[in-house]
């Protein structure tokens, strides 16, 4: 008897090695003989029955069946001819005896699979996916199908098999098992394809390298959720297993994020709050990498639970990281109540910091502010007046605690592009001094803005000259701030006939520092 045509079973078969399974457990439990079946069909649900129920009669069939349909035979037979033998082989699996008949056809689909052209190759790799399955269901030992499976995929050619390479590959990530060749086919898989398997590797304790680059080439995209998903998974076991390679890895992330192909949109507030969200808070985590992220976060976004929660874990980490170092740090409550507050209290304990070793304080600034200030000049000049108003007062820390720190001279660097000047620039020259801001909100700020300034070498920098002349010209007719100002000047009289100098005559300032001089 020769098998059928193509028909609806050639077409589950080919869908999944579910919808296979599906198909041989029809011809198990209904054995109906209608109408509408095909003589093949029949004789599979006649053979079926019969088998079952008689051992004696399997004994003797089984020998036959196997000895006819050679690797050769089935080399030759058309693809649908191909499909209709192994339903039937997958069939006497299901019904009859899983263990043995499962092993032989494995056996016959290694001897053919690698002469097999793409299609065949496809059929042959469901029939696999197909015994996984029927073993699952019975909690039988898949390992050895498992084994044929992951060399089977080994000889797949990745110009055009990228599909049922990723189909396999979920099968294999189910026993916790990572294909070595995987390297070669991602770079080929759909989208679809790639989110299925981040999100079956999620939680394997190791993954390879080219999979993880896969996951930070996706935070660009619109949709990064799976990405994110599975990087800050595998972060959280690197912290435990290997802290050096979870900073490094944790760097790059942080770096993509900033990066100008980054479009600066929810990614790094939902990388951060998922990442946080399960770690265990006695894990030491990499601070020095995570901390430009979560600076950028707060510069460019306002107070909400999410991100207040995050910051106390950014808090929880700095201190831990200052004990480790043997630096000393500002006195720490461990019930910062919001991230105004714990911004201010990291710039304050690196200014304790720079007491003892000024050099890594400077170094350490540079390093986490130099990322955010790409970012806060793409999105400061369009923020809301509630983001630029969160931001100045956050930037205002910077000032106060690390002007020193971040400050370098014109001999020292290309003084128009440093970091010092560039923050300057967005958060004096064009925002504070041009936008109208709330008086409770400058009566606060400004102090600190100015205060970072006296902190620099004004007598040598023209530049430090004019942004300071700037705040007193914009703020000096407030009354509060007159004073506040005032009572700096006062600490540093040198700088009173200096600013003096630089002024316009009958200008504001000039009339301010007339006043006090």
């Amino acid at each position: 008897m020769e098998p059928s045509p193509m028909s609806t079973l050639c077409e589950l078969s080919r869908e999944s090695g579910k919808a296979w399974l599906e198909a041989v457990k029809g011809h198990c439990v209904d054995v109906e003989l209608r109408e509408d079946l095909n003589e093949w069909d029949i004789f599979i649900r006649v053979a079926t029955v019969v088998c079952s129920k008689c051992e004696s009669v399997w004994r003797s069939f089984k020998p036959r069946i196997f000895s006819k349909f050679t690797p050769k035979r089935f080399r030759e037979m058309p693809i649908s001819s191909l499909i209709e033998m192994l339903t039937l082989f997958l069939t006497f699996a299901y019904s009859t005896d899983t263990r043995e008949v499962c092993e032989k056809t494995s056996m016959l689909i290694m001897s053919i699979f690698e002469s097999s052209g793409k299609d065949r190759q496809e059929v042959l790799l469901r029939a696999i996916h197909c015994e996984i399955l029927m073993h699952a269901e019975r909690g039988l030992d898949d390992a050895s199908i498992i084994k044929s499976l992951i060399s089977l995929t080994d000889k797949l050619n990745e110009a055009d098999s990228s599909d049922i390479y990723a189909e396999s590959y979920l099968f294999a990530a189910q026993k916790g098992l990572e294909l070595s060749s995987l390297h070669r086919f991602l770079p080929r898989m759909s989208s679809a394809d790639i989110t299925r398997i981040l999100e079956a590797s999620t939680h394997f304790t190791t993954v390879s390298a080219c999979l993880w680059k896969v996951a930070v080439e996706r935070l660009l995209m619109s949709d990064a959720s799976h990405s994110i998903v599975f990087l800050t998974t595998q972060l959280r076991y690197r912290c435990v297993d290997n802290p050096m390679l979870a900073s490094q890895r944790m760097a790059l992330i942080t770096s993509v994020l900033l990066s100008e192909k980054a479009p600066w949109t929810n990614t790094a507030f939902e990388f951060l709050i998922e990442f946080f969200q399960s770690l265990d808070g006695e894990i030491r985590f990499p601070i020095e990498s995570i901390l430009p992220l979560w600076f950028a976060l707060v510069l460019t976004h306002i107070e909400n639970d999410g991100l207040t929660d995050v910051s106390q874990f950014i808090c929880t980490g700095f201190r831990s990281f200052a004990q480790d170092k043997g630096f000393p740090s500002k006195e720490f409550s461990s019930d910062i109540s919001s991230t105004d507050a714990a911004v201010r209290w990291i710039f304050e304990s690196v200014s304790e910091i720079a007491r003892r070793n000024e050099m890594w304080a400077r170094e350490a600034m540079l390093r986490w502010l130099e990322p955010v200030a790409c970012v806060l000049q793409k999105v400061l000049p369009k923020s809301t007046m509630e983001v630029c108003t969160q931001s100045c007062r956050i930037a205002s820390y910077i000032f106060r605690f690390a002007s020193r720190l971040i400050y370098r001279s014109a001999g020292e660097c290309n003084f128009n592009q440093s970091l010092f000047v560039r923050l300057c620039k967005l958060y004096i020259q064009n925002t504070l001094i041009v936008r109208n801001f709330e008086a409770t909100f400058l009566d606060e700020s400004v102090p600190n803005y100015f205060c970072g300034l006296l902190m620099l070498p004004i007598a040598s920098s023209s530049y430090l000259q004019r942004i300071a002349v700037d705040i007193i010209e914009k703020f000096s007719l407030d009354y509060s701030l007159k004073q506040k100002m005032k009572r700096l000047l006062g600490d540093h009289p040198r700088f009173i006939p200096i600013l003096y100098a630089a002024c316009k005559a009958d200008s504001n300032a000039f009339k301010f520092l007339t006043a006090i001089a």
